[in-house]
């Protein structure tokens, strides 16, 4: 059962942070390397702090325009079309309809399936 989160220092040499936990099973803390997410391919992240592990991705660049990372949106001339930015990926779906009536009205403007009356 872990009680506790620790961030330690592996060696004063070295500026590596690791996660540690005190265990009340055994009566003691455990550590272990943190493993950092790729921002390789990230456009906008910031970069780590003093009692930090790794640096993190907070944003896209979609269409030359900065998207903060957890942003969703539609396409204004295709509201079908929904993207999201997470962590430097834009990742684009699109909905599909269903109208449980014979004779729908068409979508209004903006509005991606047609309702029923």
């Amino acid at each position: 059962m872990v009680m506790a989160l620790y961030y330690c220092k592996l060696s004063p040499a070295i500026k590596e942070f690791c996660k540690c936990a005190w265990s009340a099973a055994n009566g003691f803390v455990e550590c272990e390397q943190e493993s950092c997410p790729a921002v390789d391919d990230c456009y906008i992240y910031k970069k780590k702090g003093p009692d930090e592990c790794c640096d993190k991705c907070i944003g896209c660049l979609y269409e030359g325009r900065h998207i903060d990372s957890g942003t969703e949106w539609t396409n204004p001339d295709d509201p079908c079309m929904h993207y999201k930015c997470v962590s430097g990926v834009v990742t684009r779906s699109e909905m599909k309809c269903y109208a449980p009536c014979s004779d729908p009205s068409p979508p209004r403007k903006g509005q991606c399936c047609p309702t029923c009356l």
